[in-house]
């Protein structure tokens, strides 16, 4: 029987501050917090800036040419099944004070950067479930609403609205009923800008996603960036894609489960017409003929697949010159190489493969000068040899004179002794982004001491290792006092350590590291 305890450390700020006391969540408090948190990533001391409430008052309508740029302090919405009207909530709210600092004195074009960027978080913000306008947001996984910003005050509700830019990206997940009227306000907020669409189906819920899949489809000739999360209930609304021409699509990605493989070839084909798609991606569940070789390949910059023939890998890359990143999930079968002499693709800048018999002829038949950031998820593959495809992996980088600068190895068995030599080569001193999933000893951690005359990978700045079985965890808090001791490059350190017994499990305070640890003992 195991233990787990858990442990973090950020101790990169270390200022307190009581606005970020986690109170209950409500309507109101997330909407306060709105200002605020924005008003923070402007401006040092906000507090200092932004006038204590003087009156209240009810507002009966809004107002766009007001002087004054009224503060919502509550609202009387709906109870949380149903959602409120989106231009009708009646409000209580505040007048501020002019103040040349505050941060509705910025430029509209500056506010509205920071509205977009806020758009993106995914923290610090209610949960989907707890949102008051439903499973609708900007981006997927974003608990944040421009919705939320129009409701703030009547200078944001005017600038919101009149920035389609806001309400151009959608993301559609688990949607119910209640979603369908938001997204038609989304859409006609958006004017005749490009749309970014993700839509994930849920469980029972075919006639809603049936419903917005029509209405984007009605937007098609918008399309800029679409993805697709959908079951076989919807493959009917696809059938005649190919009508219009796909002028704006740039990016795909597409998730068909249980879709007919005639399905899945016209929509494929239909998407594969647009003349500036770059990017093509494929979902977990995608197991059919994505009729690749149909694809505008030589335009693509980035190519994401959950399974490919290992056969097909450089007949696909030969006719892929501009190819900036590629992932593979699965890799079946061993890996022919059709081609005389070494490939060369100058712009590959990140590799991702996840199962694969052995990664060894691929690096070997590679030239890669570009390359940033590989990851091996499945370390060298289940039949590699694991020293031969290390030594092939730096010979590799050498050649192609890339300066690697990210690394993501996988399972390595045994043979910690290859990844200590791979650590300890000069031709991956550049890294800066380390994750090892494999087991690491003291070995592994004497070889990433820094020491007064040998400092081992010295950009690094974040440090990922997934299995520490060290004699006292002692040793793996004295590595990364020592690469802060000589240098203040690391900043995030993450560590799973397996020990006998709770002896010497205290982590120390390492000031300017951001620690992450997980502590597993046996009982």
């Amino acid at each position: 029987m195991s233990l787990r305890v858990t442990c973090r450390s950020a101790n990169i700020a270390e200022d307190a501050d009581m606005r970020d006391v986690q109170l209950p969540w409500s309507p109101t408090s997330a909407i306060l917090k709105v200002g605020r948190h924005l008003s923070d990533w402007v401006f040092p001391k906000p507090g200092d800036m932004l006038q204590r409430p003087s009156c209240f008052y009810s507002l009966q309508q809004w107002s766009t040419t007001d002087q004054h740029h009224t503060f919502l302090a509550s609202y009387s919405g709906a109870p949380s099944s149903t959602y409120p009207d989106l231009d009708d909530i009646d409000m209580d709210s505040t007048i501020y004070h002019h103040d040349p600092k505050h941060l509705n004195q910025l430029p509209p074009e500056i506010l509205g950067e920071i509205f977009l960027y806020y758009l993106q978080a995914t923290e610090g913000a209610p949960t989907p479930t707890g949102r008051t306008f439903g499973n609708v947001s900007a981006y997927d996984g974003a608990t944040t609403s421009p919705i939320t910003l129009s409701h703030v005050c009547s200078y944001w509700r005017s600038l919101s609205l009149s920035t389609p830019t806001l309400w151009s990206t959608i993301s559609v997940s688990l949607p119910t009923p209640h979603d369908i009227p938001i997204l038609e306000t989304w859409l006609s907020r958006s004017m005749d800008l490009p749309l970014e669409l993700l839509v994930a189906q849920g469980l029972g819920m075919g006639s809603v996603i049936q419903q917005i899949v029509q209405m984007f489809i009605k937007e098609k000739h918008r399309w800029k960036r679409i993805h697709l999360q959908l079951d076989s209930g919807c493959e009917h609304l696809f059938s005649d894609l190919d009508t219009t021409p796909f002028a704006l699509l740039e990016e795909v990605g597409l998730d068909l489960m249980q879709w007919s493989q005639q399905a899945v070839s016209g929509i494929c084909r239909s998407f594969y017409s647009s003349r500036k798609l770059k990017i093509i991606r494929f979902g977990k569940s995608w197991d059919q003929d994505a009729q690749l070789f149909h694809a505008p390949l030589e335009q693509l910059n980035f190519l994401e697949l959950n399974y490919l023939s290992g056969p097909q890998l450089f007949p696909l890359l030969c006719r892929m010159p501009n190819l900036r990143g590629l992932a593979i999930a699965f890799l079946e079968g061993p890996v022919e190489i059709n081609v005389t002499g070494p490939l060369t693709l100058p712009y590959l800048q990140a590799l991702s493969v996840g199962m694969v018999e052995d990664t060894s002829p691929i690096l070997r038949n590679l030239r890669l000068p570009a390359l940033a950031r590989l990851r091996l998820y499945q370390g060298f593959g289940r039949h590699a040899d694991i020293d031969t495809a290390g030594r092939i992996l730096c010979t590799h980088l050498l050649e192609s004179g890339s300066a690697l600068q990210s690394l993501h190895c996988g399972e390595l068995g045994d043979h910690e002794k290859t990844l200590n030599e791979m650590l300890a080569s000069p031709v991956i001193s550049h890294l800066t982004d380390l994750i090892v999933e494999s087991r690491v000893t003291d070995s592994t951690l004497r070889t990433l001491t820094h020491q007064s005359s040998t400092r081992i990978l010295p950009k690094l700045k974040s440090i990922s290792l997934w299995e520490v079985r060290s004699s006292t965890p002692a040793t793996f808090f004295s590595m990364v006092q020592s690469r802060r001791r000589f240098s203040d490059t690391l900043k995030s350190v993450h560590g799973v350590i397996h020990h006998s017994s709770r002896t010497g499990m205290e982590m120390p305070w390492i000031p300017g590291v951001g620690l992450d640890i997980d502590y597993y003992y046996a009982q």
